[in-house]
């Protein structure tokens, strides 16, 4: 399906192979992701359209879960050191504090994978929204997929604000672009 289709249509047809019996989001069995790149300026549009989106799949029977990767980072960040914390040192010292934040990609995954473990991969969807957020903490979320890999089993979305170059993607259109070839971009 190439990536020149409208965003509306390509929803659409994300839409029909969510529901489509057999037909996995995915490339592989172990690898149940689909990746939906959007323009960053496209934030609130691609939030709405999703959200229509899960209340259409519900309608039609999945479970639709919708996981916040932005509030996934603040609870591992309020775990680990506390926002006052990371407020007082980038205050002090700047953002370069940003680049030790290195045990959130550890501390998401593991949430998610806790979060979606009993869940039924037949009848759930689940969808990673503001991802954006991550940026620049998480320069690449290819981290955050490799880490889901052969762990979650349900077909997962993932909103990614930036570009496709080549088969490569670029996050938030700042990073060099970087590719996962696993999962299929919608």
């Amino acid at each position: 399906m190439p990536l020149s289709l409208s965003i509306e249509e390509r929803i659409e047809y994300l839409e029909e192979k969510i529901l489509a019996k057999g037909s996995p989001l995915g490339p592989y069995v172990s690898v149940p992701f689909a990746i939906f790149p959007y323009p960053p300026s496209q934030e609130y549009r691609i939030q709405e359209a999703f959200e229509l989106l899960g209340r259409r799949l519900e309608e039609k029977g999945k479970k639709v879960i919708s996981l916040s990767l932005a509030e996934l980072m603040y609870e591992a960040i309020e775990e680990e050191d506390g926002l006052e914390y990371l407020f007082q040192i980038e205050k002090e010292i700047g953002t370069q504090v940003i680049g030790d934040l290195n045990y959130l990609t550890k501390a998401i995954q593991a949430n998610i994978v806790e979060y979606l473990e009993p869940k039924d991969p037949e009848k759930t969807v689940v969808i990673l929204k503001r991802a954006g957020a991550l940026y620049p903490a998480i320069e690449h979320l290819s981290g955050i997929l490799n880490s889901l890999e052969n762990r979650v089993r349900i077909p997962t979305i993932l909103l990614y604000p930036g570009s496709v170059r080549g088969l490569s993607l670029s996050f938030m259109n700042m990073t060099e672009p970087l590719s996962y070839y696993r999962a299929t971009l919608y």
